[in-house]
């Protein structure tokens, strides 16, 4: 049973959690970071990670 204030559309992004889904059509591979809801596990949004010139 889904939480009520996810059935409201308040989820509730869980900051360390996140899935790579990987699909693929044809020859065409292509895969995105979706970040997750912590009480329902729903995909809520994609997510990017970006690294800056100094970390590298």
């Amino acid at each position: 049973m889904k939480n009520l204030l996810c059935r409201l559309g308040f989820h509730k992004p869980d900051e360390r959690g996140f899935v790579v889904v990987k699909k693929q059509k044809g020859k065409h591979k292509w895969q995105r970071n979706y970040r997750i809801c912590k009480r329902c596990g729903k995909l809520i949004g994609i997510v990017s990670f970006r690294k800056d010139k100094d970390e590298i």
